[in-house]
């Protein structure tokens, strides 16, 4: 597997360029998924003055491998107020679609609006985020500036 070292440049150009398929004053709140999704989350929260909420999900283990189980470790918190809202989850990478799945099943939009997005989408994941800002290969491994 071929490894990608991006840039905070190549993060800011994926952000530029998801912002171009967003249409940010439609939301209430943008929701970070944490880890990988925390940083441009909290990004576009200020470039959109989005109140900013977290949840942690966990897919991945430390030596890059996946079950496809997903292990949520942060929850909303039960005071935020979703009810009539539109909800933006933003993440890095949608890799196999398990995260982007498990949001669209947990958070259900039978009283509100969820949407999710990434900065990068893999052009096998099973799972579409709803916008994306840049597609890239499934078999490259996109190491984040965060990570190292």
């Amino acid at each position: 597997m071929n490894i990608v070292k991006l840039t905070w440049n190549d993060i800011y150009l994926a952000i530029k360029e998801l912002e171009s398929k967003i249409d940010f004053k439609q939301y209430d709140y943008i929701i970070g998924v944490a880890r990988g999704g925390v940083v441009p989350a909290t990004i576009l929260s200020y470039r959109h003055n989005k109140e900013l909420n977290f949840i942690g999900v966990k897919s991945y283990t430390n030596n890059r491998t996946s079950d496809g189980s997903i292990e949520s470790y942060i929850e909303l918190p039960m005071e935020l107020e979703t009810s009539n809202k539109c909800l933006l989850f933003i993440d890095d990478l949608s890799d196999t679609g398990n995260t982007i799945n498990f949001i669209n099943t947990t958070y259900s939009p039978e009283t509100c609006v969820i949407n999710t997005a990434v900065l990068y989408e893999k052009t096998k994941t099973k799972v579409k985020a709803t916008f994306y800002g840049e597609a890239v290969d499934s078999d490259l491994w996109l190491e984040f500036p965060w990570e190292r």
